[in-house]
């Protein structure tokens, strides 16, 4: 069945990558991007049927739910197995042209698609403990490719990286353990009916609480998010961007998915809980994010900063902020891989990621600068980029809610957001080159120009959800009716 494709897809292509390994150069990335082709193509074909038919659902060996593992895939599972798809897609374009760090290599290419298969299992699990065995195959892939030509700056991230998912997956699974004592199910419907059936009666508070340490570490929230600008400009930038735009989001997917399940009408505590973790995020990551020179670690805070806006949707918990949490993913994960690609690009030219040492990118190479200006904008909201509509969508719920706090905190981060593109852009595209800098002349050969156009196809696909932002918003708003429509995850997967 097609929902179990996006697990056995990136398996197929594991195997066949590492069975290459005497093969030539070429073959072996033919193949990589083959698999990519295929994965996306898998991605778009469940996102369309979900859109016509609600739900995919499938049980493994037959075993009917909640007794055996339940793989589902709804139009929000739809639209993250496509977009993190894509953002595969377009970074292992740009790995083959970045010639460093031994990237181009069977391991490589196997750990990228093990990384995948990790995601598309958390994506489409449809119960607790497979969520995590999904969590802890993506984990593996990611050990290894944050490690990556093992220099000594990348052993002190990787450290930090691998010590807090460690303990984030401790927690998971033993709030997983709490929750099954408790409640008898690890099957998400099952415990969605459950929970509803007892109407109030079961105490959650403990399982909740350690699933939502095991969460907020993997998303990289107030206040467990220090590891992640510590570890992600340690490894190969293609490796850094794949991270910037995938991971986080795995675990934001999550949150959404479980909290949403357990969420009864009228529950104020975990309202209240998410948008002051979604606030003190949004405010914590973009002031830590304007005192950076260097480029990558400036970019890693601002992922923190925006994943506040994300589980401020969770927060409102409204049809119209969930509508526009899910489309901010979408803009976020797009743009976010994009500025990282082009940081790359530029140290390409300058030789360097510290922003004082660099310049002379808008005079020199005038090109990416607009690639650079279009991502940049569309980041910190300016309309009519796609950045902007997931913004107004979480204000106005915001509003609506009454949550006036956290509607000024989510504009104030704007305006910093829009602080620390204008000093990105001032010191590395507006700025002449400072004397002592070491800049190297970019040449558009055919390796080069790969790292092009995986930027301008990225850029093609901001301008995209600009121009086609009502198409997006609809599939984005019926992601989010299914979201709060329990009765009917229930009915689809359990016949009750």
């Amino acid at each position: 069945m097609i929902v179990f494709a996006p697990i056995i897809i990136p398996l197929i292509f594991i195997i066949l990558s590492l069975s290459l390994g005497k093969a030539s150069g070429a073959v072996q990335r033919i193949v990589f991007m083959a698999g990519n082709v295929t994965t996306i193509g898998v991605a778009v074909t469940i996102l369309r049927r979900v859109l016509n038919e609600g739900y995919l659902v499938a049980q493994a060996g037959a075993w009917e739910a909640p007794y055996g593992i339940t793989m589902v895939a709804d139009t929000f599972s739809g639209i993250m197995l496509t977009l993190t798809s894509l953002t595969v897609g377009v970074v292992s374009l740009y790995s083959m042209a970045w010639r460093e760090d031994k990237l181009n290599k069977p391991v490589f290419f196997a750990l990228i698609f093990g990384l995948q298969m990790g995601m598309n299992g958390a994506f489409i699990a449809g119960d607790l403990f497979n969520l995590y065995v999904w969590f802890e195959v993506m984990l593996i892939s990611s050990f290894v490719l944050i490690s990556y030509g093992s220099k000594k700056i990348q052993l002190k991230g990787t450290l930090k990286y691998v010590t807090m998912n460690l303990v984030s997956s401790f927690f998971f699974v033993a709030g997983i353990a709490v929750l099954y004592s408790a409640v008898g199910t690890l099957n998400m419907a099952d415990l969605a009916y459950r929970v509803r059936e007892a109407n109030g009666e079961l105490n959650l508070f403990a399982p909740s609480a350690l699933i939502l340490m095991g969460f907020a570490v993997k998303s990289a929230i107030f206040p467990f998010f220090f590891w992640l600008p510590d570890s992600y400009h340690t490894p190969p930038l293609p490796v850094t961007a794949l991270f910037s735009g995938t991971l986080t989001k795995v675990g934001v997917y999550s949150m959404i998915r479980f909290y949403s399940l357990i969420h009864l009408p009228g529950d104020v505590f975990y309202t209240q809980l998410f948008l002051f973790i979604a606030s003190t995020t949004m405010i914590s990551g973009v002031l830590m994010a304007t005192s950076q020179f260097e480029v990558r670690r400036l970019l890693s805070f601002h992922i923190v900063s925006q994943i506040g806006y994300m589980i401020m949707g969770l927060g409102l918990f409204t049809r119209l902020a969930l509508t526009g949490a899910i489309f901010y993913i979408i803009g976020h994960c797009i743009v976010k891989t994009n500025l990282f690609l082009l940081s790359g690009i530029g140290y390409k030219i300058t030789g360097t990621f510290n922003l004082k040492q660099s310049g002379g990118l808008m005079k020199h190479k005038p090109f990416i600068a607009i690639l650079f200006f279009i991502s940049a904008l569309a980041l910190v909201g300016i309309p009519p980029l796609s950045g902007f509509f997931g913004k107004f969508m979480l204000i106005k719920g915001g509003v609506e809610s009454h949550e006036f706090i956290h509607v000024a905190s989510a504009l104030g981060v704007s305006f910093l957001t829009l602080f620390s593109m204008l000093k990105i852009w001032n010191e590395a595209y507006a700025k002449d080159i400072p004397e002592d800098s070491q800049t190297q002349d970019f040449q558009f050969g055919k390796a080069p120009k790969q790292l092009v156009i995986s930027s301008v196809i990225l850029v093609v696909v901001t301008l995209s959800l600009t121009f086609g932002s009502k198409f997006i918003i609809d599939i984005c708003d019926t992601a989010a009716n299914q979201l709060l429509d329990i009765d009917g995850y229930i009915r689809v997967i359990l016949n009750r």
